[in-house]
Order: C-alpha cells, then sequence, then structure tokens
C-alpha cells in the first residue's frame, strides 16, 4: 500500500514550530490539530456539535448524503447545511462534497475564539489561520511530484486548502489527477471546489481549462493540479519547491 494513504504519514510531515500537535476522533472525522495550547477538549466539543447537525440533515433527507448533485435549500436548514448546499451549488457537486471542510472550518473557527494560531487537517481537508504565510506540501501519490511542491498562502484571515484525488484516498472522484486542491476563506467551499476540480480532470491536457473554471467560482481564490507528471496552478498562490 502507497505510504501516503497513512494520514500518520503525511501528518508526521508537519512542521509547526511553537504548536502543540494533537489529534480529536468523533465519529468518521479523524481531526489532526496544531495550536499553542491543548485545546482538544473544545475541539471535541466543536466537532460533536457541527457532526450532529449533518447527521440530522441526513436523518431528514437521506439524499442529502447520497447525492452528487446539488439539492435545494429548505427553509428549516440550519446555516452549516445551507453552507454546504451553497458550496456544491457553485461546483456542480452534492452537498457532502463539503463534508470534511465544513466540519475543519467549524472547529478551526470555534478554535479561533481561544488563540490566533491553528490549523485543522481532516483527511487532506485543512482549515488553518496563521499570522504569517504558510506552506501546505501537496502529496500526489502515483506522480514523481508528490511531496515536491507546496502550496504558500496568506492564512492571516483563516483560510481553506483542500484537496481531491481521483487515484488515493477515500473521497469519490470522477477524474484522474493524483491531485486536484483548491483555496478558499471558506473550507467547506474550497473541499467542494476541489471535487469539482478532480472531476474535470480526465487527462493532463484538461488541466488549463479545469483551473478556469474553477477560478471562475465566487470565493475560490486560488487552485493547483497535478496530473502524472503535470502541474498547474492559479489564482492568488505561490507555489514552491520544497526542501526534500
Amino acid at each position: 500500500m502507497d505510504p501516503y494513504l497513512s494520514r500518520d504519514v503525511y501528518r508526521s510531515r508537519v512542521t509547526s514550530e511553537g504548536l502543540l500537535r494533537y489529534r480529536v476522533t468523533v465519529g468518521e472525522s479523524d481531526l489532526f490539530i496544531a495550536s499553542p495550547a491543548d485545546l482538544s477538549k473544545e475541539a471535541r466539543a466543536a466537532a460533536l456539535q457541527i457532526r450532529g447537525v449533518i447527521e440530522e440533515a441526513i436523518k431528514k433527507d437521506s439524499s442529502f448524503q447520497s447525492s452528487l448533485r446539488p439539492l435545494s435549500d429548505d427553509p428549516e436548514d440550519p446555516g452549516p447545511i445551507l453552507r454546504m448546499k451553497h458550496a456544491a451549488r457553485l461546483c456542480r457537486v452534492g452537498p457532502m462534497a463539503a463534508v470534511a471542510g465544513l466540519v475543519s472550518d467549524h472547529v478551526g473557527r470555534r478554535l479561533l475564539e481561544l488563540t490566533d494560531r491553528v490549523i485543522v487537517e481532516n483527511g487532506g481537508d485543512i482549515f488553518m489561520c496563521s499570522p504569517e504565510p504558510v506552506n501546505v506540501g501537496i502529496y500526489a501519490p502515483g506522480s514523481v511530484l508528490s511531496g515536491k511542491l507546496g502550496i504558500c498562502a496568506d492564512a492571516s484571515g483563516g483560510i481553506g486548502i483542500c484537496t481531491s484525488s481521483g487515484t488515493y484516498g477515500h473521497s469519490l472522484s470522477f477524474g484522474s489527477s493524483q491531485a486536484a486542491v483548491a483555496v478558499s476563506p471558506d473550507a467547506a467551499l474550497a473541499d467542494a471546489a476541489a471535487t469539482r476540480l478532480g472531476n474535470l480532470l480526465k487527462d493532463p491536457s484538461r488541466i488549463p481549462k479545469a483551473l478556469e473554471e474553477i477560478l471562475s467560482v465566487e470565493g475560490i481564490t486560488g487552485a493547483a493540479a497535478i496530473v502524472d507528471d503535470r502541474i498547474g496552478f492559479l489564482g492568488d498562490i505561490e507555489v514552491r519547491v520544497l526542501s526534500v
């Protein structure tokens, strides 16, 4: 099995000077968190809260979990569910395409009530806030570029950096990319956009048009794609070579 399939492998490569690193697991949500102090209790409470909202939405309408297409709003939908549905409509995917990013975003912003620096990673979908620019490595197993490049982005106001893949991991993708990355201040939207980008990447020749389409989505500030040995990136991000 490819070693990058183990979350422990890429999590062990996180450098977070001055931050404590810890893990919080609630149901299917396996969160890696870094913050100046141990906020695992608060993170668990936030994860339980947002997962409760999502689980209630699924009980109310099973298509919320299974649909691969956007769903209409319900007047009784709570705010987080409306966010997922809105992201799905913008990106033309099902609402659950935004779920991991939503959980990361919700937990991260709750922790920001207690600290000014935080990283929350949930299966490759990240919310982070830092006064300094951040570098996030792009892991794309099956490509010679895997682990050699990273995205540098301004995270001072909180940012979502989410990744989808058509060749590894548990997320559903109809494309063939090793990594499809989307960046947005809203991690739920970044998650949905990464799914859409991954669906568009059938082969390397589609990288330019796919990136242009994703950057046309309101709220998406940057995107990157790796297919085989080719990479493309667009928007308000910088791709850097990582030290290896």
